[in-house]
């Protein structure tokens, strides 16, 4: 990564206080917002100071193949607290691509309901709430929770080509 300047430089960004910032006052905008005194120390409260003082970034480099390829749906390992996801996307036909994106669901099935330590549910027990798509200039971020259930495809290929689904993710972990 050393080697890449844009690697690194994206690296440095990502671990900078500045964009812890920028996240928290994201998260605020969207109405997720953090108790305003530490005496009342909730969830989000914790989530902030973690923010703050988080050094525990891990990334990953994704690549799913549109001929069939799917991820099934999770909610993210325990040890996550905030998943984000910056599509790579070098073939301007991929959003035509069926399935392709981020699958917001819900369980159907009771058994589901609560689900921290990210067992893997059958797509046919999911409902969809919501589709983001896979698109070029984003990116986007999961809070982790016990409900924060979420897949990508199956995805059917255009025509004959198959096109892969790129991404750089990246996360932050409890400490």
């Amino acid at each position: 990564m050393n080697k890449r300047k844009n690697l690194n430089s994206l690296y440095n960004h990502l671990v900078s206080q500045e964009f812890k910032i920028q996240i928290i006052e994201l998260l605020e905008k969207k109405n997720i917002l953090f108790p305003p005194h530490e005496k009342n120390e909730g969830f989000f409260l914790k989530i902030k100071k973690k923010i703050k003082n988080i050094k525990n970034f891990g990334f990953e480099l994704s690549m799913i193949s549109s001929d069939g390829g799917f991820i099934k749906p999770h909610t993210d390992g325990p040890d996550k607290l905030i998943s984000f996801v910056i599509p790579i996307v070098d073939d301007d036909n991929f959003s035509k691509i069926e399935n392709s994106g981020t699958k917001i669901l819900i369980p159907t099935d009771e058994q589901f309901k609560y689900n921290y330590v990210n067992k893997t549910v059958p797509f046919e027990a999911t409902e969809t709430v919501r589709e983001i798509p896979f698109s070029r200039n984003q990116i986007f971020l999961f809070l982790k929770t016990h409900n924060s259930l979420h897949s990508v495809g199956p995805m059917k290929k255009l025509n004959s080509k198959n096109i892969m689904r790129k991404s750089i993710n990246f996360f932050i972990y409890k400490n």
